[in-house]
């Protein structure tokens, strides 16, 4: 849950950073909307971005940066907000994590040994499991939007309509889709990483 003077901060940076005047073709929040709208969803959609991205703070940014995009668009069907926000925060990570492609191994690197000293786990566990991640986003970063969505999405706990209604595809083929995404990552995984 949001807390209420996160969800206040927020709203006002929005609110100052925007003209009153709402893009042409749209039409204006209303008094309380968009703030409500920011309160139901914010847990999900940062639930989603954390998927994408392993640094806690950024996924939060990213999060933040859909509800941005969503309150600049304005739109004038309103009915779907979560599907709009779900498209636009898998599209803003998977975008952050191409970027960053090429640096994942060594932040890995640098976060197993800042963790080092951890208690309960031992360091070679702790760097099995930050290059398992490193690599699981590095697949996901090689792999299409859509299946990427997919994946992300139904391992956040997404039910099949949910998945449906983010990324624009029947209900019915949602079960087909992911078990073409899942192969896809295995492919892409196993070629990457010479696995079994």
């Amino acid at each position: 849950m949001v807390s209420k003077d996160f969800a206040e901060t927020t709203m006002a940076a929005m609110n100052e950073a925007i003209p009153a005047a709402a893009p042409s073709g749209t039409r204006a929040w209303r008094p309380g909307e968009f703030e409500g709208l920011f309160l139901e969803h914010f847990a999900r959609v940062a639930a989603v971005a954390r998927r994408l991205s392993a640094d806690g703070v950024q996924a939060e940014e990213l999060a933040i940066e859909a509800f941005w995009r969503l309150f600049r668009a304005c739109p004038h069907d309103r009915s779907r907000p979560a599907d709009w926000l779900f498209r636009a925060v898998i599209r803003l990570g998977l975008d952050a994590a191409r970027a960053r492609r090429r640096r994942l191994r060594y932040e890995a690197q640098a976060a197993v040994m800042m963790t080092a000293g951890a208690a309960g786990t031992t360091p070679l566990a702790q760097a099995m499991a930050a290059q398992q991640a490193a690599q699981v986003r590095a697949v996901l970063a090689r792999l299409g939007r859509r299946a990427a969505a997919l994946l992300i999405l139904r391992h956040t706990g997404a039910s099949y309509a949910e998945i449906a209604a983010a990324t624009g595809v029947k209900a019915a083929s949602v079960g087909a889709l992911l078990a073409r995404a899942e192969a896809a990552f295995e492919r892409e995984y196993k070629r990457r990483y010479k696995t079994g």
